[in-house]
């Protein structure tokens, strides 16, 4: 399992694109955080906005798809994408997120 830490710039485009992503079956489910403060760098000045922050959750095998659709989908000329494995998940849910993410007709 993988989990994939990124912002949004608001909640209707992060529902967008998480929809999009279950759609696929490219991730498993996603769990929203709103609002946040983000404080970064661009284009040479310190910028602050509010953004939605979205934990989505993967199996291992489909890193390399989430990783291209979130840059077809984003918005944002660079989006946040962090991935991180834990070291442990229960293995119901790791069953589940497996299952909910086969192509539909896999068995």
């Amino acid at each position: 399992m993988i989990l994939l830490y990124s912002t949004f710039p608001d909640l209707k485009t992060a529902q967008a694109i998480i929809e999009t992503l279950l759609n696929e079956r490219v991730i498993a489910c996603a769990n929203v955080f709103q609002p946040s403060q983000s404080f970064y760098w661009w284009e040479g000045k310190i910028e602050k906005s509010s953004e939605i922050t979205v934990w989505l959750k993967l199996p291992v095998e489909n890193k390399t798809k989430a990783e291209r659709r979130l840059r077809e989908l984003h918005p944002y000329k660079i989006p946040c994408m962090l991935f991180l494995k834990p070291d442990a998940c229960n293995a119901d849910y790791l069953a589940w997120i497996c299952e909910v993410t086969k192509p539909v007709g896999t068995t």
